[in-house]
């Protein structure tokens, strides 16, 4: 019995051709001869150089305008009791910060508009030490608290505010709109960095000719730190008390 040796494919391929090639078959009869054994033709190089696909990678949508803080001046209120409820309540003013916000409520035209960089955690505008020390200042001007429009730049305590950032997303604007509706007589700034947003330059340690230009209208204005470095730093307090006689008297 025979036993058949196995193959691999190749070497059966080969063991073909080798049988038509000792038997003197080398060709495929056709119409038109083909060299079985021969090597393939290269490409001609004249044949057209198939170009990979290029595809026109689609730009993306320009992102969307970012919201005004304040919303658009369109729709500000023109009077300062709806500003106010506006200015307090409206979701184009929501920056996050605390859930208790403060809400001014005095009328226009006062003698004294004190502005505050933004309210207490609790919504008030002032701790009670702070008012107090506040309340005497007014007080040495022949000033009480109801002849004063308090008000903050920002309706809710934040822990880190950009304020340059804020001024250039429309906070500047706004500010201004609600000094110009509250027309108070003089302003009191307690915190030079909101500054800019009364159009002041903040290299300038504060507005020259203590005047700020508001919608086109001169007011005289006081600068100084912010309420809780004023109350901490007698220096300050010093300073502040000084100028504010010289100021108001």
């Amino acid at each position: 019995m025979q036993t058949r040796i196995a193959l691999s494919a190749d070497r059966h391929i080969a063991a073909t051709l080798d049988w038509w090639r000792l038997a003197g078959v080398d060709c495929d009869y056709l119409d038109d001869a083909q060299n079985w054994l021969a090597e393939p033709e290269k490409a001609a190089a004249a044949e057209t150089v198939r170009k990979p696909t290029s595809f026109t990678r689609a730009e993306p949508a320009p992102p969307a305008p970012k919201p005004m803080i304040g919303g658009e001046p369109a729709q500000w209120p023109g009077t300062l009791e709806a500003f106010q409820l506006y200015w307090s309540s409206d979701a184009s003013m929501d920056l996050g910060g605390s859930r208790q916000g403060f809400r001014p409520t005095a009328p226009a035209g006062l003698p004294l508009m004190v502005l505050v960089p933004m309210p207490e955690a609790d919504g008030s505008l002032f701790d009670p030490a702070v008012e107090k020390m506040v309340a005497a200042l007014l007080k040495a001007a022949g000033l009480s608290m109801d002849q004063v429009y308090f008000s903050s730049a920002l309706p809710r305590h934040m822990t880190m505010p950009d304020w340059g950032t804020y001024s250039a997303e429309g906070l500047s604007r706004i500010t201004c709109h609600h000094v110009s509706l509250a027309s108070p007589k003089r302003l009191l700034v307690l915190g030079s960095d909101i500054l800019p947003l009364l159009g002041h330059d903040p290299a300038q340690a504060s507005p020259r000719d203590n005047v700020s230009e508001i919608q086109g209208s001169l007011l005289p204005t006081l600068t100084t730190v912010a309420p809780h470095f004023l109350f901490a730093q007698a220096r300050e307090r010093a300073r502040l008390w000084q100028r504010w006689l010289d100021w108001t008297i």
